[in-house]
């Protein structure tokens, strides 16, 4: 039996090992950090999400419900200046109701790949600015991929500092979710450290394309960190407009694996 929990103990200390910088995630808010992971480390931010929206159709009232677990990404730093990204595992179950009929959908999402490079550091009015490029590729359950096709997107991140404890971040991007025309996306938040452990945001974001009416949404959140290299986080959003999902709530735990 100390055997066992000797073993246990060994494989989980990588978590519990305190790194000299607290570390900073893409999780919870829409808007990517502009922070690259450290050379050498590891940095894994999962959690789920669920939302759901009520609508006006042609044919009557439309309600639907979504599940997405493990929604992960793996952050690898593999530059002083630079990261790759993976997004794996995330599994979504989407229930649909029109009148009194049913539908169900569920499955792996894409799979997608990225990185991040640092272009350069916040200087007075210039703020820390970094680069995002993603690949969606066709792996993944046949209902969620586009057969054969490569979807990019990309953003850039940037970022102030205000005052000690109270910075804003903004990301401009575009995206190519039907492969057709680009999404046209934008995220602003507003940080603010309450305490060495907590801190609190608030966001709008949203996106917009040539066919479609844009969307708009707000939302907040909090994280907490356990440790200097594990964090937990919860938040939650609605819509600004009827083109977007009406609520959403999201819980999650980042941690980092210290070279």
């Amino acid at each position: 039996m100390k055997n066992n929990i000797y073993i246990i103990i060994f494989c989980l200390s990588p978590l519990f090992c305190l790194s000299q910088d607290v570390m900073e995630t893409d999780r919870p808010d829409q808007t990517e950090c502009s922070s690259v992971v450290q050379h050498g480390s590891v940095q894994v931010e999962t959690g789920f999400i669920y939302s759901d929206d009520h609508s006006e159709t042609a044919v009557g009232a439309l309600y639907l419900q979504s599940f997405n677990y493990g929604t992960t990404l793996i952050r690898i730093g593999v530059f002083n200046a630079a990261e790759i990204r993976l997004e794996i595992g995330e599994y979504e179950k989407t229930k649909e109701r029109i009148v009194s009929n049913y539908s169900s959908l569920e499955g792996f999402r894409p799979f997608v790949v990225g990185t991040k490079i640092a272009v350069c550091e916040e200087k007075g009015l210039i703020p820390e600015i970094a680069f995002i490029g993603h690949l969606e590729l066709p792996f993944g359950d046949k209902k969620f991929v586009r057969k054969n096709e490569i979807l990019p997107s990309f953003r850039f991140s940037l970022s102030h500092t205000l005052t000690p404890k109270l910075s804003l971040g903004y990301n401009l991007g575009m995206e190519w979710s039907n492969g057709l025309f680009p999404d046209y996306i934008y995220t602003l938040t507003l940080g603010a450290d309450v305490s060495e452990k907590m801190g609190l945001y608030i966001e709008t974001f949203g996106s917009f394309s040539k066919p479609e009416y844009p969307q708009s949404s707000f939302d907040c959140g909090i994280t907490y960190d356990l440790l200097n290299n594990l964090q937990l986080d919860a938040s939650g959003g609605c819509a600004l407009n009827e083109a977007t999902a009406d609520l959403y709530i999201s819980a999650g735990v980042s941690f980092r694996l210290p070279h």
